[in-house]
């Protein structure tokens, strides 16, 4: 079995009729829809997440009736569905809002995720945003590219390697809870504040020359 350029397209057409139907429709009205926390504060799920989840898994499985999905929502409340992914001819696992915190504060800074895997092996991923409603596909054999909603594609490309010293990068810790996030923070050393950060809702930042982190302490 293997999936083809149409079925990469099938699957990127559901996450846009999804974005549509379910997330934006409730994006910027968090005080009409239900939110709740799962680990932390930061951690977070609405019924924008859980109803993204469940229309995506059948319209799925209405495409691919023998595949397995395997939803973030659905596993947290049964982790063992993840035992399926190394063994399924077919499993597509599912994050409905990745970036729901964003979400819930009316940043429009979050995307749904979808990734494909065959006996284990990841074959495919498609990255939709809902808010510009474009999708970003890699799939194996045919590399991977940008779909604009007019149709227009652009090609994507991994950049040239470069050495440590020369890398920036960035990693988020909101996502972390107390006291944990203090200790993650704490042990990296040699970072000095970031002047003017104009990071939205974001109250810590920090950089150096191979990394930046940045700390939303706020809700």
């Amino acid at each position: 079995m293997k999936l083809s350029h149409a079925d990469a397209l099938n699957v990127g057409n559901i996450l846009a009729e999804v974005g549509r139907s379910e997330i934006m429709p409730r994006f910027r009205r968090v005080r009409e829809i239900e939110v709740r926390t799962k680990t932390s504060a930061f951690d977070v799920v609405t019924e924008a997440d859980e109803l993204a989840e469940q229309a995506i898994s059948a319209a799925l499985l209405r495409a691919f009736p023998n595949a397995v999905v395997i939803g973030e929502e659905a596993t947290s409340r049964d982790p063992a569905a993840l035992d399926q992914v190394g063994t399924a001819e077919l499993a597509f696992i599912i994050d409905p809002i990745d970036g729901t915190r964003n979400f819930t504060s009316s940043l429009p800074l979050f995307c749904t995720m979808v990734a494909a895997t065959m006996r284990g092996e990841i074959v495919f991923g498609a990255i939709h945003d809902p808010v510009s409603n474009d999708t970003a596909f890699a799939l194996r054999g045919e590399g991977a590219w940008l779909e604009m909603p007019d149709g227009r594609r652009h090609d994507l490309k991994v950049a040239p390697a470069v050495p440590v010293k020369q890398m920036d990068a960035v990693v988020g810790v909101n996502f972390l809870p107390e006291p944990l996030r203090t200790i993650v923070a704490g042990n990296l050393s040699g970072l000095a504040p970031v002047p003017g950060s104009d990071v939205p809702r974001t109250s810590i930042a920090w950089r150096r020359p191979a990394i930046a982190i940045c700390c939303s302490t706020t809700s």
